[in-house]
């Protein structure tokens, strides 16, 4: 019997979590699964940013954006 990952539980929604947003990748041809934007989850502010900060340096001209969990409504 396999038991859920308690990791898994942690922080199962969405709201909980850091993005990353990568813009595409200038000059990739329409077809190429880069020259569409994407993102990325991350449950810390410092995984998100260590994971931006690569991206940047490894792609300057790419749009790469942190984005915080949202608020949650009280």
């Amino acid at each position: 019997c396999l038991m859920p990952s308690p990791i898994a539980q942690i922080n199962s929604s969405d709201d909980a979590y850091w993005h990353v947003e990568l813009g595409p990748i200038p000059n990739v041809p329409d077809w190429h699964v880069q020259s569409k934007g994407s993102s990325y989850a991350f449950p810390t502010a410092e995984a998100a940013q260590a994971f931006a900060r690569v991206h940047q340096a490894k792609e300057p001209n790419r749009e790469v954006r942190v984005v915080p969990p949202s608020t949650p409504v009280v």
